[in-house]
């Protein structure tokens, strides 16, 4: 929840920069007598969908392949016949939840 507050309050920065550009750019067309549209944060509107789409999608592939490791760990409990191969699960599973940890801090 951090993450998507701290993603959106950068979004508004963004936004509010291009809407100020567009309202000179206006202002100045008015005086003008030129009609306009507000190009800019439209286009800023357009890349920051982009970039959250992508963002979506990359998630989403780590999902896909952190399900797979679980898999293939309840495959080897499963598959554990002896207590040391039994320990070896434990000494794996260990090490994949201190990495997760390692990642999730950065």
């Amino acid at each position: 929840m951090r993450k998507t507050l701290g993603k959106l309050g950068e979004y508004w920065r963004v936004l509010l920069i291009a809407f100020i550009v567009d309202a000179v750019i206006f202002i100045a067309c008015t005086l003008l007598n030129i009609k306009t549209i507000p190009v800019i944060t439209i286009l800023v509107a357009i890349g920051l969908l982009i970039i959250e789409a992508k963002s979506l999608i990359e998630h989403a592939r780590e999902r896909k392949s952190k399900v797979k490791d679980i898999q293939k760990i309840i495959q080897s409990v499963v598959k554990a016949s002896s207590d040391r191969d039994a320990k070896e699960v434990i000494q794996y599973v260990a090490e994949y939840i201190g990495e997760e940890k390692n990642v999730n801090q950065k």
